[in-house]
């Protein structure tokens, strides 16, 4: 539309202006703290993601500072969340954290977070590439880690330890100051970030030391004392808007300011003169190309009505706008278009996690390039036409159980490289109806099915010829009268309810192996699903869960697992060896940053590679592709009334699935990278036997809190042998064939 900005547009105007937070600005002194026993007995609701934030930037007892370069899930976050939850509770304080639900409006401030993240990590491998040790911490502490990462991490620790928590409709904030405020009273106090005074929330628990056995606690009239000039809520909610933040951009003009960050007094200065009016106030920058760039006023208003209206869900399960009585009737314009309450109600519970409704609600995929990843051709390959199809059976197969408005939603994906497609649900034919058959009650399952569901049982139990029939259901041809069974078992099997979690799990698990193409129409492996068959069957360890597994296999169909250059711009290349053997070892790293370093309960040192990263940025999409699927089938599993909905172990059978962490990381390719280049090293080939140790040993010295690096180069090796004997079974299907079967010969001299 003419005179309307796009993103990149709006980016290119936008900086990344540092901002004061409110708890710097206001000082110490003015932040009161109490002892945990001035709390007991209360329930507090807490914003997850300004918790995870705490503990993953600021607070230095959970703080790993090089989890930025390694991705993942950090190494000793979990002892540090349980540790301070054990202490509440023996405190008598109980929680309840509140996740942030589907993104609202049109706001940018992901985008903005993203870029200033990546001149961070920019900044952090450069000092890294010159060897200055202490300025690649402090860049890597200032890139910061997205808190989202890892939310089903911490749902999972609150399940483990009995933690109430929910996903809000919309923001957590919003939803939080709802309850806060119920006459019910559901919680007593609120522990989360500034934003929340957004909402007029007095005091805020900010966060939790149980080391001196206090909370820090700042109020809203303190804020505005520090001000002065006896300010309204409403200048001080202006205020706190114009300084930028989830619901609004920073005010263009507060970016052109001096080099210190700007604060809440600067916010406030630039509205005295406009009469403390916002809108005058837009109306002097007026004539401001940034200002006009980025369509302020608009965007101003529209977070206005956004806080005022902000849509959370009541505690009987309805999911309304805030002041509905005075709501306007075009809510879906600024905060988002509506979704059915039931499909509301699995989001809550964890079942769905809200990125593929996102994409179905704003229309858009919006792909940004993960910090500390270089932009290469086979980024914009994986991104641009690789995932589409993933993308698209999780967007179809949704949108088959939704109103007709979804089934024929256009979903138009852009990069950060541009050139983004349209997916057009109407024009994509029914996942839904493909694998309608899968809905086999326990008793119909094989043993080995109903004593354990997992990928490896059901692909197995397709192997015998008899059960395969009894899932089509289809008669004998000729045979007329069983024509007429086969139709009432097609009416039983639509009545049919599942109901325990095997059975779920199982005809889930049935569902996502077919629509991967694991399984064909007449519920036979096809060659890629006894690939995978045999992929399992080598792997053959605890140490390897069935969904790594299957996360290769579908990283090696993919022709990821390849010898190329794939990152020319990035550092972390082999760096002995032939050409042969540089070519091996790509494709074997590559191969192990698919698992998990063995690794103590501290934060990681040791060497970095960015090429690894690079990589690990590729699994972590491919893997968060997978998990949004298998999500999106049990929905509409629970959406088309195939399974019994009156139950009340929803966040069990959410957290149950596969994919559920990005938990790899690049730890483990960064040790096979070291290994293999220091094999290197010495003239012969293979290396002797004592040669090898002495590169274990060195290789484990430079990892410091490594649990011991044979563990974790057999976990290597285990990948491999498994993705080797998927990659025999594929046969002339995988380009990497002969590179895969002469690397494995290579790699048995080394081992």
């Amino acid at each position: 539309m003419p005179g309307m900005a796009s993103d990149s547009m709006i980016l290119s105007f936008l900086g990344t202006r540092e901002v004061q937070s409110i708890e710097e600005w206001v000082g110490d002194n003015r932040i009161a703290n109490f002892p945990l026993d001035a709390i007991k007995d209360a329930a507090i609701g807490v914003d997850a993601s300004h918790y995870l934030n705490l503990k993953l930037n600021r607070e230095n007892a959970a703080h790993e500072p090089l989890l930025g370069a390694l991705g993942g899930l950090p190494f000793g976050l979990k002892n540090a969340i349980e540790q301070e939850l054990r202490e509440l509770k023996a405190h008598r304080i109980s929680l309840v954290f509140v996740f942030n639900g589907l993104e609202f409006g049109k706001n940018d401030f992901n985008a903005r977070s993203s870029e200033a993240a990546r001149h961070a990590h920019r900044a952090a491998w450069e000092f890294y590439d010159q060897g200055n040790a202490e300025e690649v911490v402090k860049a890597f502490t200032r890139a910061g880690y997205a808190p989202e990462q890892l939310s089903r991490f911490l749902q999972q620790i609150l399940r483990e330890n009995d933690i109430d928590f929910m996903v809000a409709p919309y923001s957590a904030c919003a939803q939080l100051a709802w309850m806060v405020k119920q006459p019910t009273q559901y919680i007593d106090a609120v522990m989360g970030s500034t934003d929340l005074f957004l909402y007029n929330v007095e005091k805020i628990v900010l966060k939790f030391d149980t080391v001196q056995q206090r909370f820090s606690w700042l109020s809203l009239a303190v804020c505005q004392d520090r001000l002065g000039s006896r300010l309204t809520d409403e200048t001080f909610r202006d205020s706190l808007l114009l300084l930028g933040g989830p619901y609004l951009h920073t005010f263009p003009p507060l970016e052109r300011l001096g080099p210190k960050p700007v604060n809440l007094r600067d916010a406030l200065n630039h509205l005295n003169p406009a009469g403390r009016s916002v809108v005058q106030l837009c109306n002097t920058y007026r004539e401001d190309p940034q200002f006009q760039a980025v369509e302020y006023a608009d965007r101003y208003k529209k977070a206005i009505m956004s806080i005022k209206h902000h849509v959370i869900m009541e505690d009987s399960g309805i999911v309304t706008p805030l002041g509905i009585s005075r709501a306007p009737g075009d809510v879906h314009e600024f905060i988002g278009q509506r979704l059915p309450e039931e499909l509301s109600f699995y989001i809550s519970r964890g079942i769905l996690d809200p990125r593929v409704p996102n994409w179905l609600t704003s229309g858009e995929v919006n792909i940004f390039l993960q910090p500390g990843a270089e932009d290469s051709e086979y980024f914009r390959r994986l991104f641009g036409d690789q995932l589409v199809p993933l993308w698209t059976q999780s967007l179809t197969l949704l949108s088959n159980s939704l109103n007709r408005y979804y089934q024929v939603r256009a979903v138009t994906l852009k990069p950060w490289f541009g050139n983004g497609r349209t997916i057009n649900l109407k024009d994509e034919p029914s996942v839904k109806d493909q694998v309608a058959f899968w809905k086999l009650s326990e008793k119909a399952l094989p043993d080995a099915v109903r004593s354990q569901p997992s990928l490896s049982s059901c692909l197995n139990s397709l192997v015998n010829a008899d059960f395969v029939s009894k899932t089509l259901g289809k008669p004998d041809a000729g045979l007329v009268y069983l024509l007429a069974l086969w139709c009432m078992s097609c009416l039983y099997l639509r009545n049919q309810i599942l109901n325990t979690d095997k059975e779920i799990y199982a005809n889930a698990y049935y569902r996502f192996l077919q629509i991967r193409g694991f399984i064909d129409d007449s519920h036979k492996l096809t060659i890629w699903g006894k690939a995978l068959q045999s992929a399992l069957a080598a792997s053959n360890s605890k140490d390897i869960s069935e969904d790594t597994i299957l996360l290769c296999v579908e990283l090696l169909r993919l022709g990821l697992f390849n010898d190329k250059d794939m990152f020319p711009g990035a550092s972390g290349a082999p760096m002995r060896g032939n050409e042969e053997q540089k070519r091996f070892s790509n494709a074997i790293v590559r191969v192990a940053t698919v698992g998990r370093l063995k690794h103590k309960s501290l934060g990681y040192s040791g060497p970095l590679n960015r090429q690894v990263l690079c990589f690990q940025a590729m699994v972590s999409a491919v893997r968060s592709g997978l998990r949004d699927l298998v999500e999106v089938i049990l929905t509409t599993m629970l959406l088309n009334g195939d399974i019994d909905r009156d139950r009340r172990d929803w966040i069990d059978l959410g957290l149950g699935l596969p994919f559920i962490n990005n938990n790899n990381g690049c730890g483990l390719g960064i040790i096979v990278r070291s290994y293999l280049d220091e094999l290197a090293a010495h003239q012969s080939d293979p290396p002797p036997d004592d040669f090898k140790e002495s590169c274990r040993d060195r290789v484990g010295q430079w990892v410091a809190h490594t649990t011991g690096i044979q563990k974790s180069l057999a976990t290597a090796y285990k990948l491999w042998d498994a993705t080797y004997a998927a990659s025999q079974t594929a046969g002339k299907q995988l380009a990497e064939r002969d590179l895969i079967t002469s690397a494995n010969e290579w790699l048995k001299a080394r081992k």
